[in-house]
């Protein structure tokens, strides 16, 4: 192994120390793909009978496939049996007020450059980090600019 290798797995196998971490509960699939997989998926999605035939049979013939050998590569066959298809953050009730907030939704976002205006956005998506689910503070387009960001036109009055 050489000396970054070593190094890379090294770091990769450590304890992460940083303290930011968001735990979202979740909804996943088990590992594994067959009609039973795309019939669910499909179900979820709530696709139309005939979007349900087509990855059906688009799934038929893919099984019939042969993963490609490449020339002078050495790559392991791919377990696609070991693979969960599906996983999305389970749904929450939407809350009322402020005062029904998990008390960690301000603590993770203390510091991220939120005005206060913004958390009002939080009942809205509780299971959603707020990066996702609030809006970035407003700037001008020339704070844009000084701030070498990108261009963008000033605004017309």
């Amino acid at each position: 192994m050489s000396t970054s290798t070593e190094t890379i797995e090294q770091l990769a196998s450590r304890e992460y120390k940083y303290g930011f971490e968001t735990t979202v509960e979740a909804d996943t699939f088990a590992p594994g793909l067959d009609e039973s997989v795309v019939r669910r998926l499909s179900a979820i999605k709530e696709e139309p009978a005939w979007m349900l035939e087509f990855r059906l049979k688009a799934l038929k013939a893919w099984f019939e496939m042969k993963q490609p050998v490449w020339h002078n590569l050495k790559i392991e066959p791919i377990d696609y049996q070991g693979i969960s298809y599906y996983s999305a953050p389970k749904k929450k009730p939407e809350l009322k007020s402020l005062d029904e907030v998990d008390p960690d939704v301000p603590r993770r976002s203390n510091g991220s450059g939120f005005r206060s205006k913004s958390r009002s956005c939080w009942p809205a998506s509780p299971s959603m980090p707020c990066s996702t689910a609030c809006r970035w503070p407003r700037r001008s387009g020339r704070s844009w600019r000084r701030s070498g960001l990108f261009s963008v036109p000033s605004p017309k009055p």
